[in-house]
């Protein structure tokens, strides 16, 4: 094993070159397949690529600025997995006076379960309706009717 593969970085740039260029990685086809690449410096180089990204943060992977952009310096970062779950494009934005938020960050602010609200706007609730509209669980309900 070399010394480079005990890099913490090493495994998520082996990772990104293989999402880019191998057919047979189930996650090709939403990065190679669909045009994504990686720029030849860091293609032809761990430590250039090493260089440019500087040391991986405990916890974080990869993340490109621009969904659709390659991965090239500039629209590349080392990220989190929450704030990458919220740069998905499948995550849902629901905007309420005047800021617009994932589902799921709107529940870490409202306590109200992500799922809850994206239920509620599925449902054709009004931002403001799904966002201000205290929450209940079925338990806390079930309580409170046992007490009445």
């Amino acid at each position: 094993m070399s010394n480079q593969s005990k890099h913490p970085a090493y495994h998520c740039y082996r990772s990104m070159l293989a999402r880019c260029s191998n057919p047979k990685r189930a996650e090709y086809k939403r990065y190679g397949g669909r045009g994504i690449r990686v720029c030849s410096r860091w293609r032809r180089s761990f430590a250039r690529f090493d260089k440019d990204m500087g040391p991986r943060p405990a916890g974080c992977t990869l993340e490109r600025i621009n969904g659709n952009g390659n991965y090239e310096p500039g629209n590349v970062k080392w990220a989190g997995s929450r704030e990458q779950a919220n740069n998905r494009s499948t995550s849902k934005r629901i905007t309420h006076n005047g800021i617009t938020l994932t589902a799921a960050e709107w529940g870490r602010l409202t306590g109200i379960p992500r799922q809850q609200i994206a239920n509620r706007i599925n449902r054709g609730w009004s931002p403001r309706d799904a966002l201000e509209t205290p929450y209940f669980s079925k338990i806390a309900s079930a309580i409170a009717m046992e007490a009445a």
